[in-house]
């Protein structure tokens, strides 16, 4: 992030802008789950949603976007799982009696990892009176490829 300052006329003006630089070889990918997925009030386990992702990449950098329905968010703890294990907490019961949870999560929690396989988002409701639906997620990432130039992964 870098600011860019300008005067003209004894008036300053400044504004900040991110610049996003991928090295040579690394990809954006966009990869998403639209199925609706009721959330059990008070549950006693998290709830599972997954998102399999079929290419063998390493993970340069990854970011989720979320949209959950419920009436009470800090009732909710929400977290990603890799496919190798590694999991991160996005959400934890925080938010108070806001509704809703509309928000992109950028991680690093998981570069360097083999972005192939299944990711899991687990959702649990911690508390009792009310209801949800995770209304669809979605996992953006930054990888490079991990097999030798022309190889492909058959699956």
């Amino acid at each position: 992030m870098f600011t860019i300052t300008a005067h003209k006329d004894n008036q300053l003006k400044q504004q900040s802008v991110t610049l996003k630089i991928l090295p040579p070889g690394v990809q954006p990918y966009s990869f998403n789950n639209d199925e609706p997925m009721s959330i059990v009030d008070n549950g006693a386990v998290a709830q599972e949603s997954e998102i399999f992702v079929p290419q063998q990449m390493s993970t340069f950098s990854l970011a989720v976007e979320l949209a959950v329905r419920h009436s009470w968010r800090s009732d909710l703890a929400i977290e990603l799982v890799s496919p190798g294990g590694s999991v991160h907490s996005l959400h934890n019961r925080n938010g108070g009696s806001g509704d809703d949870i509309n928000q992109i999560y950028k991680i690093d929690t998981f570069n360097g990892e083999n972005a192939y396989g299944p990711w899991r988002l687990r959702i649990i409701d911690k508390a009792p009176g009310n209801v949800g639906e995770l209304r669809n997620w979605k996992l953006h990432l930054d990888g490079f490829s991990s097999l030798p130039h022309g190889q492909r992964l058959l699956r």
